[in-house]
Parts: structure tokens; sequence; C-alpha cells
């Protein structure tokens, strides 16, 4: 099965409920817009953090820093509307934390600002939120 038709395959098994949207084939490719990531050193317990080789681990020492250019679907347009940019902080399950922003210099701004060993409280005083 090639890679589109996984895409599709996904889109078509998540929305199956009927108050669900179903995208258009042309949305779905368009939703997949910028992302960029990398990963850093921690001292911070992200419950759980992530190993160098970027696997879950209780004794890991890494967390994922992603910009991510964020949107949503209008039903009115049948297009992607591009709502702003954010940034996120995430160990390998369900402990992150957030910043959204207006534009993509800002959002490249705070990727960059987040280096290895920024702390929760960093982010805490910077604006981030708990996701």
């Amino acid at each position: 099965m090639s890679h589109e038709n996984k895409i599709l395959a996904n889109v078509r098994r998540r929305t199956r409920k009927p108050d669900m949207t179903v995208y258009p084939r042309e949305a779905i490719f368009r939703m997949r817009a910028f992302r960029q990531e990398k990963w850093i050193f921690t001292v911070d317990d992200w419950h759980p953090n992530y190993n160098t080789s970027g696997e879950p681990s209780q004794d890991g020492e890494m967390v994922k820093v992603s910009l991510i250019h964020m949107g949503r679907y209008s039903k009115k347009t049948k297009q992607m509307e591009f709502t702003g940019w954010r940034v996120c902080v995430w160990g390998a399950d369900d402990c992150g934390m957030e910043l959204d922003l207006e534009t993509r210099q800002q959002g490249e701004m705070w990727f960059k600002r987040i280096s290895n060993f920024t702390s929760k409280d960093d982010l805490l005083s910077w604006g981030f939120g708990v996701a």
C-alpha cells in the first residue's frame, strides 16, 4: 500500500462517525504543511522521557521539540485555513508543553531558544502551557 493510500485509509477509519467531516483527497495532503523537530537533553522527568535512540524509556534523558504550522479544514471554503504556529515540547507519553504563536518568525525564534537542558520551569516562565 502506498504512503498516500495509507493516509487516506487512516482518515477514512477516523471519519466513520456521522458527526465527523470526511475531508476531500486534496485537502488531506495540504494538511501536511510544515513540521520541524529536534531532540534535546533534559534533566526533568517528562513521564517518561525518550532515550538516545528515540524510544520511550524510564531512564531516558531526551524530549522532542516541534515547530508546527497549525490549520483546520473549512467546510465553507473546502480548503485548509492556517491558524498560526505552535512550538511543542513532549516526553514519550502524554506529558507536554505548548506555546501558540501568530508568525513563523516567532515560532522559529522559540524553537531555536529551546536548547539542551531547558527545564519545565523555564518553559512555564516563557509562557508555555501544559498540554
